[in-house]
């Protein structure tokens, strides 16, 4: 087991687990997603956004994860990388409006979502939040 989330996850459940859950895309991109979500939290936006990047590639659909990644890449200056982020939320959620996120993050507290919404906005979000 070279990758570190391999050894991690082998910390938490059985040795025959890992390559299954390893395997499971739902199980993964509900776990990267909340790597990423806690990061965010944390103030990690590279980190946030590295986590983001691995739980859409599991789970391209997950609108909270699109959205914590374009935050990241806003607070990260990479107004490339949110340009095309921004597309992809789009794409893949074309009624999508910042208002949504307070119901997306409920559970967050006041600063995750002023500062979900600074990164937006760093990012190039236009709408309204």
């Amino acid at each position: 087991m070279s990758d570190p989330l391999e050894r991690w996850l082998a910390t938490l459940v059985s040795p025959g687990d890992v390559g299954r859950i390893l395997l499971d895309d739902e199980v993964m991109g509900l776990f990267t997603s909340g790597v990423a979500q806690a990061c965010f939290a944390r103030g990690r936006y590279e980190d946030a956004a590295r986590w983001a990047r691995r739980s859409l590639e599991r789970a391209p659909c997950e609108l909270s994860i699109h959205v914590l990644f374009l935050a990241s890449c806003g607070h990260l200056g990479r107004s490339e990388e949110a340009g095309s982020a921004i597309h992809r939320l789009l794409e893949t959620w074309p009624g999508f409006s910042s208002r949504q996120c307070n119901l997306l993050f409920s559970g967050a507290g006041v600063d995750f979502l002023e500062r979900l919404n600074d990164g937006l906005k760093k990012a190039g979000w236009s709408q309204g939040w």
